[in-house]
């Protein structure tokens, strides 16, 4: 072997290895946002089942306030929802990127982790999706549209005539998954 080859050879070995070791990096992050996920919806059940208030819009657990939970029964899910978005908050648990359940325009994004938002584009129009808030006010929706938009499509993620919105990134990132859905009941 020449002094080029083993050059590229050992450049060729450090790129493996960096993509081994972000691949580790990632499935870490993935099983925390998991166990954090799990730990929460058991306090944030608890305390939404215990409440005396009827005059909060969030629970804070562990220093993270949050709205409430999702549920996806297609994808056998149970999310918690931050109050507030954030790249830290992501890697707990999806969170409110826009709007509200009283608006009609609340838009939740999550990462693309399996135990999250990974299985969105699985969805299929007619599935349901029904969100709980910290009253234990359950609001169903159902799926009417799937579909992809570039990451810089801000406006037409945020602006729809949907009154629920997942969304989360493709599995190469370039690219979000768009879950639109309408109220079919609340109670």
């Amino acid at each position: 072997m020449n002094k080029i080859s083993k050059i590229l050879f050992i450049i060729g070995i450090s790129f493996v290895f960096s993509a081994l070791l972000l691949l580790l990096r990632f499935e870490v992050e993935e099983e925390y946002s998991k166990d954090m996920n799990d730990n929460t919806m058991g306090v944030l059940l608890d305390k939404t089942n215990n409440l005396d208030n009827d005059n909060i819009d969030s629970i804070v657990i562990n220093n993270v306030e949050y709205v409430g939970y999702l549920d996806i029964p297609t994808l056998e899910l149970n999310l918690a929802i931050t109050k507030y978005y954030s790249y830290n908050s992501l890697k707990i648990s999806p969170a409110v990127y826009y709007g509200s359940i009283k608006n009609n325009n609340l838009v939740i994004c999550g990462h693309s982790y399996k135990a999250h938002f990974g299985n969105l584009y699985k969805l299929k129009k007619g599935d349901l999706v029904i969100f709980t808030d910290v009253l234990n006010n359950k609001y169903i929706y159902e799926v009417e549209l799937v579909e992809e938009l570039l990451p810089t499509s801000i406006k037409e993620m945020i602006e729809s005539d949907f009154d629920l919105t997942l969304y989360t990134c493709t599995k190469d990132a370039l690219k979000r998954v768009v879950i639109r859905c309408n109220m079919v009941s609340a109670n």
